[in-house]
């Protein structure tokens, strides 16, 4: 009997699972592209970072260019307060704000394994401002304002995410 109701409990949880569809989805078609923030007036800004989007899909790669008047790092990886980081994730739109959710990457897009840099996870908002044909206004909480200009635009090819 035990056996009987072990291989029933066994075949139901066969016949219930199945594989995932491809659950990508087309993202928002007016962002799809390579945006390139335009130059930050630095003039009064110890810190800043200038950011370079790629968003195909749903899917977003992020490299920011960070530059520091200030030694805060004492640290090789900082190479005189110019340095580069990389983010790959996932976006949603949410009313007028892009959500972005990843994590800091190598600068391939693969698992970061060195220490340098910042590591972990990564998530931001950013309050959609206007969109003219090839310029994106954002509002970062955390950077400020950015005026991003379209360098290339994609088509979101949901089978292969690219």
């Amino acid at each position: 009997m035990i056996k009987f109701l072990s291989s029933c409990f066994f075949g139901l949880i066969l016949y219930s699972c199945s594989f995932n569809a491809n659950t990508r989805n087309q993202g928002a078609q007016y962002l799809q592209g390579e945006w390139q923030q335009n130059s930050v007036d630095s003039s009064d800004l110890v810190e800043y970072k200038q950011h370079l989007f790629k968003f195909t899909c749903d899917s977003f790669y992020l490299i920011l260019h960070n530059f520091s008047k200030a030694d805060f790092y004492q640290d090789t990886c900082y190479k005189n307060g110019r340095w580069t980081e990389y983010v790959k994730g996932v976006y949603s739109l949410s009313g007028d704000t892009i959500v972005l959710k990843g994590a800091y990457v190598s600068p391939v897009f693969k698992l970061k394994k060195l220490p340098c840099y910042t590591t972990g996870g990564f998530d931001e908002k950013l309050l959609y401002q206007s969109y003219k044909d090839s310029a994106l206004v954002l509002k970062s909480m955390i950077t400020g304002n950015m005026v991003l200009k379209l360098k290339k635009r994609l088509a979101c090819d949901s089978q292969t995410g690219e």
